[in-house]
């Protein structure tokens, strides 16, 4: 007896990849207590927009962002969907200005996003201004169709707004995998 094996019926599991494009940006605060007013008003809107809205599925970096395997931010970080979802349910978030501004960036945008904030006098890797102020490394992640140019606008207006000195800029593409 002849088995056939027809072997067109068992293929590869297909992976599939988005490029991604990475902004980071390390800045200085000089005044973190503007940061705060300006971060607060910033959040303020973005709840307005979101506040009460049931289609917050149907915002597209949303439906993108769903589909990837394992996000680019740090355990723990909220994703913009969640962040989105607290503001559609009328809640408002207490958030210290650093994950604020992490927040804005992601509700404005819905690109990921994380703010570290660093202390110079911790960390020699970190640069250091004349005044000591508070060290941030902003990350900012967008896939094809995403809005990068809106959300470096807004972090660039906070920037201005706070008198933060910017160290240094740096923009590299990723790869990440795709979920069906």
């Amino acid at each position: 007896m002849t088995a056939l094996i027809d072997l067109s019926v068992v293929s590869e599991p297909r992976v599939r990849t988005a490029e991604c494009r990475t902004v980071e940006v390390l800045t200085c605060i000089e005044d973190i207590d503007r940061l705060r007013v300006v971060v607060a008003h910033v959040l303020e809107r973005c709840h307005r927009r979101w506040c009460g809205r049931n289609d917050i599925d149907a915002f597209p970096p949303i439906g993108r962002w769903q589909h990837i395997e394992r996000p680019p931010t740090p355990a723990g970080c909220r994703t913009p969907r969640e962040h989105i979802r607290i503001a559609a349910l009328g809640r408002r978030q207490r958030l210290d200005p650093i994950h604020g501004l992490e927040a804005a960036l992601m509700m404005t945008s819905g690109c990921p996003a994380f703010v570290i904030a660093g202390d110079p006098g911790q960390d020699p890797g970190l640069p250091r201004s004349a005044s000591g102020a508070r060290t941030l490394v902003i990350t900012l992640f967008a896939l094809d169709g995403d809005d990068l140019s809106l959300a470096e606008g807004l972090l660039n207006a906070v920037l201005e707004l706070c008198d933060a000195t910017l160290l240094r800029r740096n923009l590299r593409h990723d790869q990440l995998t795709l979920t069906d």
